[in-house]
């Protein structure tokens, strides 16, 4: 690992996506390597509910740390639960911003609950 990037520690997600693509280190290392070492510089919590899934692009690695800290913070799943969560779901909301979409299922009318 690059000795000057630092860890997300008390940053958001989205503060540490910032941080971290405006680093060096971006400009040098593979998209697989840069994967494996955003992954491994997220917080716990964040980065144990994204372990077991292997990411293409480093995009949707971001997108899915984006999703998993906002479903943790929110309370709304376990751990566990958001890992089920993805494997179902981890296409649905591709493109959108984990604050703009509904709390549940059912404010979207798909009743898969």
């Amino acid at each position: 690992m690059v000795s000057n990037l630092s860890t997300q520690g008390s940053m958001t997600v989205k503060e540490y996506e910032e941080y971290f693509l405006k680093h060096e280190v971006c400009k040098t290392m593979s998209e697989k390597s840069l994967i494996s070492m955003y992954l491994a510089c997220l917080n716990e919590k964040i980065r144990n509910s994204l372990k077991g899934t292997n990411f293409s692009t480093l995009e949707k690695l971001m997108e899915c740390a984006r999703l998993a800290e906002h479903l943790i913070e929110q309370g709304c799943m376990t751990i566990e639960e958001y890992k089920q969560f993805f494997v179902n779901h981890e296409t649905e909301y591709r493109d959108e911003d984990p604050d703009e979409r509904p709390e549940n299922d059912s404010q979207t009318g798909s009743g898969n609950d």
